[in-house]
């Protein structure tokens, strides 16, 4: 009869439309975030993407930009073709051996997307600087004019200090037109508000202030920007040793200026609450310095679609901050974008341990994020 003739035809239908997907943009974008998945986690079941693929060409290379040099290192595919690329920034003392960052960085190049990562400026040193945004914006240029990258799909992905540090060099004017996309994993809008957060151990989130405690790590940062707004050497060398280093006990104020009195109040916690005459006090070059290492700075300049991910209980950056960034982004850009909260991250690492269930669920949304990324790079 006619119908069995035709309901024959069904599974050869239903086969061709499934390989036009696995063979689309769209099915291959799924296809690798779920073996990238499968790659960054600590104990996965299988981590099929290594035994599949070939391992990446690793190539240590030099660039430059308006007189500086700079170093990174890029992971790519040995196929030979032109293929989108990810600039990747980890932030400050970033750990080159850590097994998920060597797994990421692999996984991404197997997975047929150039990554590269440029050697930090300052960020090593535990110090943010324009710098590292100016690093940054000459990667994407010598990324931009390799033979072996496409150049409509190359973005930027960083994480903590990373993702802001990135994000600001997308709105680079050399540059901006030409990001595509932006993957960010708990980024900061406003360092300014950072900085309020670790003095005061909390922040506010729907109009109730919630306590917060900053890694040791995030504290020393703190500080360190605090203690360089100093203009006395001999002070900075001093507070440098007694709240960063702990080289020193105690501290006769009486050799210290009053900017220096109140820099020591604040750290010691002796009155937390000159802070905001601290950050007023600013030399102007100094505070106009670490206004451009906000976000917030020129948002209005952003054109790449934004991903961010952050961890709701973030130790290094409150998730507020994420959700003010992505709240403040241009209009046309925010409606291509997305942002999403995590509860199974312990900074960066999928770690934190969660019932099955929730467990599933928050792996579901790193797989989003993973594909919206992938999707625009490949």
């Amino acid at each position: 009869m006619w119908w069995r003739r035709k309901i024959v035809l069904v599974p050869f239908i239903l086969l061709t439309l499934t390989s036009a997907f696995f063979v689309s943009r769209y099915g291959q974008a799924a296809v690798k975030s779920l073996l990238l998945v499968l790659e960054v986690l600590p104990e996965p079941p299988a981590r099929p993407l290594t035994s599949i693929t070939s391992s990446p060409v690793v190539e240590q290379v030099e660039y430059g930009s308006d007189g500086a040099s700079y170093k990174a290192t890029v992971y790519r595919p040995k196929d030979g073709g032109q293929h989108g690329a990810i600039i990747l920034s980890l932030g400050v003392n970033p750990d080159y051996d850590d097994p998920t960052f060597l797994r990421l960085t692999h996984g991404i190049a197997r997975a047929g997307i150039v990554t590269m990562v440029p050697e930090p400026v300052y960020l090593g040193e535990g110090l943010m600087d324009e710098a590292d945004v100016d690093a940054l914006v000459a990667a994407f240029k010598y990324i931009h004019n390799q033979p072996y990258t496409d150049k409509k799909r190359i973005g930027y992905a960083g994480f903590c200090v990373g993702a802001s540090l990135v994000s600001i060099a997308a709105q680079d004017s050399r540059i901006a037109e030409k990001v595509r996309f932006l993957s960010l994993l708990g980024p900061y809008y406003d360092i300014f508000s950072v900085m309020q957060y670790v003095n005061n151990r909390s922040f506010t989130f729907d109009g109730i202030e919630q306590p917060w405690q900053p890694e040791g790590m995030v504290e020393d940062i703190y500080a360190r920007h605090l203690i360089a707004s100093l203009d006395s050497p001999l002070e900075r060398e001093l507070l440098e040793k007694k709240f960063v280093s702990k080289e020193l006990g105690d501290i006769s104020k009486e050799i210290l200026s009053e900017d220096g009195k109140e820099v020591y109040q604040v750290l010691s916690r002796e009155d937390p609450s000159k802070l905001d005459k601290v950050i007023q006090d600013f030399p102007s070059s100094y505070r106009s310095e670490m206004e451009r290492l906000s976000p917030k700075k020129s948002m209005g300049d952003l054109k790449a679609k934004v991903f961010i991910l952050h961890d709701r209980n973030d130790s290094y950056i409150p998730f507020v901050e994420s959700r003010r960034f992505f709240e403040a982004l241009p209009e046309g850009v925010r409606k291509n974008s997305l942002y999403t909260e995590s509860q199974i991250f312990q900074h960066m690492h999928p770690t934190r341990s969660a019932g099955h269930l929730t467990f599933i669920k928050e792996i579901a949304k790193l797989y989003r994020h993973l594909y919206l990324s992938f999707l625009e790079a490949i």
